[in-house]
């Protein structure tokens, strides 16, 4: 599949990132941005107490690093506007039932979104096994309870950091 292809499968798509803290997640924002500028919107589901401190880690963990260098260079002075019109941080957290957001917030997340790309992590290596398993439950469920129906494939979609499976 050419870059063209999978670019094209971006456009005009809300797409949900949990993980985008992380060394692929970074990659991954960063990547959309740079070669699908017609992506709808960006979701980044982050650990954090509220929107407030979610986008302050967005724009510090994130954004504002090296990486993102090129996009600024590229749009220069219109950087943070492609940011605040693409990027939306979400206060929230993987081990709790509905992504940790409000049932209203959630609910209207659901029915916007149409990528779920799943790259969070739990980096405490002193979990237990099931609180560990609950990450690759919860996305994948929140997606399926959305009734959301991909309009290309007809199939309901969800990415992983290693896999792609269709629910």
């Amino acid at each position: 599949m050419d870059a063209a292809k999978v670019a094209g499968c971006f456009k005009d798509r809300t797409i949900l990132i949990t993980g985008s803290t992380g060394f692929l997640g970074k990659l991954l924002v960063e990547k959309i941005l740079r070669v699908q500028p017609g992506v709808k919107r960006l979701y980044l589901l982050v650990r954090a107490p509220d929107d407030a401190a979610a986008h302050k880690r967005v724009l510090q963990e994130i954004v504002g690093k090296e990486l993102f260098s090129v996009l600024r260079e590229k749009h220069g002075a219109a950087f943070q506007s492609l940011v605040q019109e693409k990027v939306s941080p979400l206060a929230g957290d993987m081990t709790h039932e509905g992504l940790g957001l409000e049932s209203t917030r959630a609910k209207q997340l659901a029915e916007e979104v149409d990528i779920i790309v799943n790259g969070a992590a739990i980096t405490n290596f002193c979990e237990r096994y099931t609180s560990v398993t609950w990450n690759v439950v919860q996305c994948p469920r929140f997606r399926y309870r959305t009734g959301n129906v991909d309009p290309v494939s007809g199939t309901r979609v969800h990415f992983r950091s290693n896999s792609v499976k269709s629910l």
